[in-house]
């Protein structure tokens, strides 16, 4: 066996397992979030997003989502919104927030990994964002 993937009417679903040659299981990489507060200069707050770790050497390419995964685990492409890649390639959400606004929202960021082996690897990490901007 080389991988173990499950789905759900026709949806990839998180939990995919791939194997090596020799039957251990390959590392997944994990879904990086870094925060850039730019409120007081800019009045942008950046969300970047990236994958990191041992797994990454298995990634050929990856796309950013905001969203939620139908039933919490599989990817319907309809009900996600595409996140910006930056100049590093790194998937971006910028929040323009306006003078005397709050923004309280968990936003959930997805990324959609497929492997060298063509298969789907699906991420996600909720991110609170908690902003009052005076």
């Amino acid at each position: 066996m080389i991988a173990r993937y499950e789905y759900l009417n026709n949806m990839p679903a998180i939990g995919l397992v791939e194997y090596t040659m020799t039957g251990k299981v390959k590392q997944d990489p994990i879904l990086s979030i870094d925060v850039t507060d730019k409120l007081k200069i800019t009045g942008k707050y950046i969300l970047n997003f990236r994958l990191t770790g041992k797994g990454t050497d298995r990634i050929k390419s990856v796309k950013y989502y905001q969203g939620r995964l139908y039933k919490g685990k599989c990817l319907r492409y309809k009900s996600l919104l595409p996140a910006s890649k930056n100049k590093n390639n790194k998937g971006e959400i910028i929040l323009d927030i306006p003078p005397h606004s709050e923004f309280n929202h968990t936003l959930n960021i997805i990324a959609v990994a497929k492997t060298y082996s063509g298969l789907k690897l699906i991420l996600q990490k909720p991110v609170g964002v908690h902003i009052c901007k005076l």
